[in-house]
Parts: C-alpha cells; structure tokens; sequence
C-alpha cells in the first residue's frame, strides 16, 4: 500500500496521544518528580460494525495493537448514542462490511452518524479502493478512509492522525487516477492568433466563462460554492464542469482538481505572485 495523502494536521507519530507502551493495561501512566503517576487520556474509538463477529475482532485486534487505545465494538448507532459521558468517542470507525458509497444504506449511515456526533471525526473502514468511492465519501464528511488492504500498525497510525486534526486518504489510488489523467489529456491547443513560439495549453480551449468555474474547481470547491462566487445558478455551474471535463480529458472533478496546478499557466493562477 502506498504512502498516505495527507490533507491536514500531523504526520503519524506526532499526535498529542501517547504512543503505544507495554504496560499491562487500564491507562498510560509516566512518571512525574513527586514520584507520583501522572495519567494520560486513551484515544476512544467508537467502531460501529453491524457484525458481531468481525465488530469484536476488529476492536481486539486494534486495542491490542496500541494501548493507548480504546476501542468499544458497537454494532449499531443505537449503542453508539447510549455510551456514558466519560466513554464518549474521540473518532467513529465504520465498517462499511463490504458495502460502497453507491449504496443508499451506506450513505444513509455515514449522514446518520455525522448528524448524531456533530464534530466527532468519522473514518470508514472499506474494501473499494476506487477513487469515487473515496471522493464520495470525503465529500460527505468522512475525515479518513482506511482501506482494508493497510496494514495493522498504519490503521493505528491513521487514527492518531485524524484525532489530531488530519484527514487521510490512500495514496495508491490517488496517483493512479492522477497518472490516467496525464495519459488521457487531449493534444495541447495552440490559441487563436498564437506564434508558433508561445508555449500552448489545453486551457485555451475553455471559454472565459468555463476558465472562471476551472479556478474554483481545481480548489475543490462545490457547485454550491463556485454558484454563490460567480453569481450564476448552479445549474449553469453543473454544465460548465462537464464542458471542462470534457475539453480536458478528466473522468471526473478529482481529475480536473489533480491536473489544476499543472494545466494552469502562472499568469492565469490565482495563487501566482
């Protein structure tokens, strides 16, 4: 698996959460200069998984990886709601048990688990590594998506991360549509009136209208948003991203957000001094 794509926050390693330890159980304790024991918080990670079996496998393997962890097998969002104060979750884990963000039940989960802990971080745990999937589920919220193929130590390394304000996704299949949008880009455009001496761009083959919505889109901005920038219906927005994805070559926005920097000449950059 390749190496994580981080967004935000702290790399693995650097969360304010202990790092694991070998003391038997219950809560990490460091000594202090009166000799006395000084007690670290455990980082609480609620998994909902509606399996039992794989609930409380997940849970054990997880808390017996890292000690500074304590995970509670929940197998519906009923339990997670009827959790005491002091067992209230720092981060939600679904395991989406082999389901996809293409499947309402799926989606309708994460919405409910967002909507019952507003400004709990949750992460899926899932088996697609497809990159819709991926960006449909960060799109709703999600602020970490764990394939099943990470390994155990990095899983923990994931959760730490997202604890201390990061959000992860996983980088093979990040690259991977990155590399299928460099080979799918059409031939590179030379505009009207142009010299032969003047570097060409597949930009110039968007209109002034469409380069407006390009800006806000490579940021990866929502149709809502660029709407409410530009001062246009969202309807109008929806159609000029598609005339872009398809004058660019992109599969979908994730492609055209990947290619923004590199298709953007620096006199045509926002971000350019």
């Amino acid at each position: 698996m390749g190496a994580a794509v981080v967004k935000e926050g702290y790399l693995p390693g650097s969360s304010p959460f202990p790092a694991p330890c070998d003391e038997p159980s219950g809560t990490r304790a460091a000594p202090r200069a009166d000799g006395k024991r000084a007690r670290h918080r455990r980082l609480v990670v609620g998994l909902v998984d509606p399996r039992p079996l794989t609930c409380q496998g997940i849970a054990r393997t997880l808390q017996g990886c890292a000690r500074d962890l304590k995970v509670l097998p929940l197998t519906d969002l009923g339990a997670l709601a009827r959790q005491s104060p002091d067992e209230s979750p720092d981060l939600v884990l679904l395991n989406t048990a082999g389901s996809t963000t293409e499947d309402a039940v799926t989606l309708a989960i994460i919405d409910a688990t967002l909507a019952a802990l507003p400004g709990t971080p949750v992460l899926l745990l899932a088996e697609s590594e497809r990159m819709r999937d991926i960006v449909a589920a960060v799109e709703r919220g999600v602020r970490g998506y764990i394939p099943m193929s990470l390994e155990l130590h990095l899983v923990v390394d994931v959760l730490r991360l997202v604890a201390a304000g990061g959000t992860f996704v996983p980088a093979a299949p990040v690259l991977a549509c990155l590399e299928a949008a460099m080979a799918a880009r059409p031939p590179r455009l030379v505009p009207a009136g142009a010299t032969s001496d003047l570097p060409a761009t597949p930009l110039a083959g968007l209109t002034s209208r469409e380069l407006a919505v390009f800006e806000h889109l490579r940021l990866g901005k929502a149709n809502k948003m660029i709407a409410h920038a530009l001062g246009m219906p969202e309807g109008t927005v929806k159609l000029q991203v598609r005339q872009i994805m398809k004058k660019l070559g992109a599969a979908n926005r994730t492609q055209v957000a990947l290619l923004g920097d590199q298709l953007m000449p620096p006199e045509t950059s926002p971000d350019a001094a």
